[in-house]
């Protein structure tokens, strides 16, 4: 990749685990931690190395009222999203359901879902944590409509597959009468 190819917005990790599987490929468990920033590429031959600064932002979330409504619409937005995909595991549910942090939520709601590389990027490039719930539940709801058109479709094609076969049972019963 070229120095245009790569975020400016990433995350400071610690590898927590790494494993070796057959066919020189690695599998590497890591931790998110904070939020950086490139400020600048010392190299890039032959990997990259980068100057980066910590993202700590203080979470002035305005009205508590106000907080608290985005959470609860985030949480049960993300309830119906778990209910239509199926992917995301009652553990899962339970952690995020139990989290009170805004950033954290939103951050962990993100990493469960499925959304392309640049959606994720758009939520980990905001560093204020209501605004981040905010861009969240866009996303969400949007991932919802789409599901529940998915769901549509699959309805209707397997009604006509029940027909199909329904009609072509028939007529082998016709069949076998004649």
């Amino acid at each position: 990749p070229a120095e245009d190819d790569v975020f400016n917005v990433g995350t400071i990790s610690r590898v927590k685990q790494l494993l070796k599987l057959p066919g020189d490929t690695i599998r590497v468990l890591v931790e998110g931690i904070d939020r950086a920033e490139v400020s600048e590429i010392v190299k890039d031959e032959p990997y990259f190395v980068a100057q980066v600064t910590e993202k700590i932002y203080i979470e002035d979330l305005g009205s508590k009222a106000e907080t608290e409504a985005l959470v609860r619409r985030v949480l049960a937005t993300f309830e119906e999203y778990a209910k239509l995909s199926n992917k995301v595991s009652p553990e899962t549910m339970l952690g995020i359901m139990s989290m009170e942090e805004p950033g954290k939520l939103a951050d962990n709601i993100a990493s469960n879902i499925m959304l392309k590389v640049e959606q994720k990027q758009e939520i980990l490039d905001e560093f204020h944590p209501r605004k981040r719930l905010e861009c969240l539940l866009e996303i969400l709801m949007k991932e919802i409509e789409i599901l529940e058109i998915e769901k549509n479709i699959n309805s209707r094609v397997r009604k006509q597959i029940d027909k199909m076969q329904k009609e072509y049972y028939l007529r082998e019963q016709m069949k076998a009468i004649q």
